[in-house]
């Protein structure tokens, strides 16, 4: 009998260490929990909140762009 393989796991810590691109966002990142999460990922991720400039607004594509921009 053959093994069927399986497929990768792309959030298996070994996957996301060998991404050079990736970056992450927090959203609440001034809250007790966001704060954690943004500090413990390190520079690779930006904090957003209420007050966040520039705003972040899920709704409006040009508020996301601006964002990652």
């Amino acid at each position: 009998m053959g093994s069927t393989p399986q497929a990768e796991d792309p959030y298996a810590p070994s996957a996301v260490q060998t991404r050079d691109c990736m970056s992450q966002i927090v959203i609440g990142a001034t809250g007790g929990l966001g704060a954690a999460f943004l500090q413990a990922l390190g520079p690779s991720a930006t904090g957003f909140s209420r007050t966040s400039t520039p705003a972040l607004n899920l709704e409006d594509e040009a508020s996301i762009a601006a964002a990652a921009a």
